[in-house]
């Protein structure tokens, strides 16, 4: 498929959750009020963390629903320009949950964090290529620039994908661009195409029109973003029934999200700033998918970005996935979810 000619590409979704680091900036609170719970506890006060982006739509239909509420928590949704510095309050122990994919997740577990990964809770296909329109195929990339972030989960990608593609590494030009500078970049004509998620990408098909396109096949290939909850191990082990709750609560949240798209849509526009029709087709699009699980193919890839960080010199050993992904609050809450 060719989006640029079959769908829409939208402006509007942040890059946050793919960048390794971020400028902090204004951050969003809102609080919502829980009742006490059947067995009349009180509620628990959580902070959850995220990005105005799609990666957090499950939060942000929990928060606005009164999911999190029915489940005894007391939410409160503080947004950052960047998802990985939700990561950083968590750690700092501002904040209850975060989320990211695994090269920060990895590089902070890495320098000591503790931090504890009950479960993945977001996966899409989210990253894009966009070149060129005389790059007609993979093959094509042969002698090309392609701007990236060095480092990042779309170096990693891009690696894969042009192996899968018989596109031997060595003959393809890596450029480190930040994703802010692409456009421009690309404009200048110091790169023929850069690899980036929204709104970096529908900025430039806006910019260049026909001139440059996606190219097919894509990134989905040969990689999937996952967003990985994260706690503080402390946290976790002082209040296990609140980690339960959390996750019967995202997991309550995917299923509000099926059953009434319209209404999760328009949550989701709210936050990130979008029109409706943005919204859903961009779920549509990026096939954004809030299962809560773990399982072996979310463990593989643990193993293999963090074997290429290893490679790359980011750190000596890949941190071993049973020292920070702990299965036992999902296998207590959805025990099929968890292998």
């Amino acid at each position: 498929m060719n989006r640029p000619q079959t769908r829409k590409i939208f402006a509007g979704i942040a890059a946050g959750a793919m960048l390794l680091a971020g400028c902090a900036g204004e951050t969003q609170d809102q609080s919502s009020t829980a009742t006490s719970d059947a067995a009349g506890e009180a509620p628990v006060e959580m902070t959850f963390t995220g990005a105005g982006n799609l990666s957090w739509l499950n939060v942000f239909v929990a928060h606005e629903e009164g999911i999190f509420a029915d489940h005894g928590i007391q939410s409160n949704v503080r947004l950052f320009d960047v998802g990985f510095l939700g990561t950083e309050a968590v750690m700092a122990g501002e904040a209850h949950t975060a989320g990211s994919v695994e090269f920060p997740l990895l590089n902070v577990l890495a320098q000591g964090a503790d931090l504890v990964v009950p479960a993945v809770v977001v996966t899409a296909d989210d990253q894009r290529i966009v070149v060129d329109s005389s790059i007609e195929s993979p093959a094509d990339l042969r002698g090309k620039r392609i701007g990236l972030i060095a480092g990042s989960a779309f170096e990693y990608a891009f690696v894969q994908y042009l192996e899968e593609h018989g596109v031997p590494v060595d003959e393809v030009e890596f450029v480190n661009v930040d994703a802010a500078e692409q456009v421009a970049v690309l404009a200048r004509g110091d790169i023929d195409g850069f690899l980036n998620v929204e709104p970096v990408v529908g900025r430039a098909l806006n910019e260049f029109g026909d001139q440059v396109r996606l190219l097919e096949p894509g990134i989905d290939t040969v990689y999937s973003t996952r967003i990985h909850l994260q706690m503080g191990r402390e946290w976790v082990e002082a209040n296990p029934e609140a980690v339960q709750a959390t996750l019967r609560a995202l997991i309550e949240a995917n299923e509000f999200i099926e059953a009434n798209r319209d209404r999760a849509v328009e949550i989701g526009a709210e936050y990130v700033n979008m029109e409706i029709e943005e919204v859903s087709d961009f779920l549509d699009d990026a096939n954004f998918r809030y299962d809560v699980y773990w399982n072996d193919e979310a463990a593989a890839a643990v193993d293999s970005i963090g074997g290429w960080l290893v490679e790359q010199g980011r750190f000596d050993e890949v941190p071993k996935i049973d020292s920070f992904v702990v299965l036992d609050h999902l296998e207590a809450v959805a025990p099929d979810q968890a292998s």
